[in-house]
């Protein structure tokens, strides 16, 4: 089941390598994460900064009390995207999109856009200065200083399960709770990189009796399926053959229960069926099941298998 590391009143979390750039030419930075309840004033989420000066940030996401999320860009005429979350309690995915930036003037344009469980919420890439955020080699993500800023209040306001950076042929960075010790006690949890580098996310301020991480539930389930099948008439295979119709019942012979039927299946082009998902039937991984193809040709095709399971986070 997957982790979360809770984050409230004045805790906060700091990426232990200063040394890592804010943005390179294109640049992905995505949290997974969960809002637990509205801030009473607005609260950093994530910020890109100059060493540890929130006053020089050059991106800023931020939880507003009226529930909206809003990322800022830059410190030299901001640009910024304001859009409503997932409910509150509602785990989902945050990334922007950084692209096209560049070493040159401020005057030097990139992109940037912002997902939301892998849809986006701005209508298109946003227009950005792009020089102010690389032509300083100071520009550092050390600065992430906080992803709560230090406030007064001591309500629980975010988990966080996850934060990745990746810079295409430069780093891949994949802190996640459920790669770091959640066991330990008497110390700061850190967060650990899941890709193997010795760079972790170290926590200020927090409780340290392991109350800090929680079980977010809806670990990975096991769902029932059949591999897909090459169909083959005379020996061949049937490349791209649509209209095939599948049909799977319980047990070792044709009048079994019916579990699946489909008369609109389409081989690839290597002739082969898509797998077939059982998880609506009653069928469990390891029953044996009989299938039957039926060509638009009216070629016939039966056979025994047993049901196999593939694993769903």
């Amino acid at each position: 089941m997957a982790k979360g590391l809770v984050f409230s009143g004045d805790q906060y979390a700091a990426i232990s390598d200063t040394s890592i750039p804010v943005i390179q030419s294109d640049i992905d930075i995505e949290l997974d994460l969960r809002l637990d309840q509205l801030p009473s004033e607005a609260s950093h989420i994530l910020t890109g900064t100059e060493g540890n000066d929130l006053s020089k940030s050059y991106f800023a996401i931020k939880h507003l009390v009226n529930g909206d999320i809003t990322v800022g860009v830059s410190q030299d005429g901001l640009t910024s995207t304001t859009f409503t979350p997932p409910a509150i309690g509602t785990r989902f995915t945050l990334k922007i999109e950084f692209r096209g930036m560049s070493t040159g003037s401020a005057a030097d344009q990139g992109t940037y856009e912002v997902f939301v469980d892998g849809v986006s919420v701005d209508s298109t890439p946003k227009t950005v200065n792009s020089g102010i955020f690389i032509n300083n080699t100071n520009y550092e993500v050390g600065g992430l200083k906080n992803v709560y800023e230090p406030v007064t209040y001591d309500d629980t306001q975010m988990t966080l399960v996850g934060l990745r950076i990746v810079s295409t042929g430069n780093y891949d960075y994949n802190w996640t709770a459920d790669a770091s010790d959640t066991t330990t006690t008497g110390v700061q949890p850190v967060l650990v990189d899941a890709n193997g580098s010795a760079v972790t996310i170290d926590g200020n301020d927090f409780a340290t009796d392991g109350s800090q991480w929680v079980d977010l539930g809806g670990g990975p389930t096991t769902e029932p399926f059949i591999t897909g099948y090459t169909v083959l008439v005379s020996g061949s295979p049937q490349a791209n053959l649509t209209g095939v119709k599948v049909r799977v019942v319980d047990g070792d012979q044709l009048n079994g229960t019916e579990l699946y039927h489909s008369a609109t299946e389409t081989t690839d082009g290597s002739g082969v069926l898509n797998d077939i998902n059982l998880s609506s039937t009653s069928a469990s991984v390891g029953d044996t099941v009989t299938v039957s193809l039926l060509t638009p040709n009216s070629e016939g095709i039966v056979f025994t298998t047993t049901v196999d399971g593939i694993e769903v986070i």
